[in-house]
């Protein structure tokens, strides 16, 4: 079994949050997916999209382009 390519699954993420379907998580994301940010697995991804769009539902389309705008180093983000 291959692995999905994950270009694939980052545009599928972005099409499925920017048409509001939130449901299509249980495709794109696998059974035992964790999510250490928000804590748990499909159903945080669910319920944390269903929170921002609930926040911001005039909020406008997330764009991924595939290439940073920035080079990445260590500890940039770092607080």
């Amino acid at each position: 079994m291959t692995s999905p390519d994950p270009r694939h699954l980052a545009q599928r993420m972005h099409e499925a949050f920017n048409t509001r379907d939130i449901a299509a998580a249980d495709e794109i994301f696998a059974p035992d997916f964790y999510s250490h940010p928000l804590q748990g697995g499909v159903e945080a991804v669910k319920a944390a999209w269903t929170a921002m769009l609930t926040a911001c539902p005039t909020a406008g389309p997330v764009r991924g382009t595939g290439r940073s705008t920035r080079p990445w180093s260590p500890g940039r983000d770092a607080a």
